[in-house]
């Protein structure tokens, strides 16, 4: 028998059920949204800071003073200073890597020697943005020495490497590579080397001309990874000539720019 009521009753369930599953969708949209608005305010804060004032000149209490937010949520956010700097330099390497696939054309990349030409080319030009950006240079060089700084450099090497290992050309990288100690030992070498190598620059200690030591260190970082070192030290030629040619600085809110002269 039809019963108005359980109709009723029904009708107010749905109503007020829904009602309440809006509002609470709608209130945790909304706080996701202040929470990533917050995490980016904190983010391009702390890079304008450590860039424009320097890594040991910034507290994580100046980066809350100037958004007006508890210093509580940069740490819920990052953990630490030192792993938004670790960050924010990584994401630097990234805005190379992406600005170099645009400039280079790296999608019509058909063949290993043009393989190693552009990663060549990749991390000839982060080291050149970080020799031509001053401001960039000090950045690097204030973390390069805190703790945690080389293996976050060791793991955006091994990233880099990986996807060689694991890419359309990997049947021609350095069979040793397949052994996890050699794997290891190699990228813990070659990341001392290359915080050596720019510490030295920006101490001022650098006794050699800096493009010829930039070549020597790149030439053995890629002698690890490939077997064809003829086609290293070809790439190696033919990618100096080329990122001789980069333009790079940094804009007000220290985004990266990089172009062709």
């Amino acid at each position: 028998m039809f019963n108005f009521k359980n109709v009723q009753y029904f009708l107010y369930f749905f109503f007020y059920s829904h009602l309440l599953y809006y509002l609470i969708g709608k209130g945790e949209m909304g706080n996701y949204k202040n929470g990533l608005e917050t995490k980016n305010n904190i983010y391009y804060e702390a890079r304008k800071s450590f860039i424009k004032k320097g890594y040991g000149s910034t507290t994580l209490r100046d980066i809350s003073d100037a958004l007006d937010i508890r210093l509580s949520l940069i740490n819920y956010y990052y953990g630490s200073k030192e792993n938004l700097a670790f960050i924010i330099f990584k994401d630097y390497t990234n805005e190379i890597d992406l600005a170099i696939k645009e400039l280079f054309d790296s999608e019509n990349v058909n063949s290993l020697q043009e393989r190693i030409y552009y990663d060549i080319s990749s991390y000839m030009a982060y080291f050149e943005c970080f020799k031509s950006v001053p401001e960039l240079g000090r950045f690097y060089a204030d973390i390069c020495s805190v703790k945690g700084f080389s293996e976050s450099l060791k793991d955006i090497m091994k990233y880099y490497t990986d996807n060689t290992l694991y890419g359309e050309y990997g049947a021609d990288s350095n069979p040793d590579l397949s052994d996890p100690d050699y794997y290891e030992i190699i990228h813990t070498l070659l990341a001392g080397m290359e915080i050596e190598l720019m510490k030295s620059l920006f101490d001022g200690k650098l006794e050699i001309d800096f493009d010829k030591a930039v070549n020597t260190y790149l030439a053995e970082f890629y002698r690890h990874l490939f077997a064809d070192f003829k086609a290293v030290k070809t790439a190696l030629k033919r990618s100096r000539k080329v990122v001789g040619k980069i333009k790079a600085e940094l804009d007000e809110d220290c985004s990266l720019i990089i172009s062709l002269r």
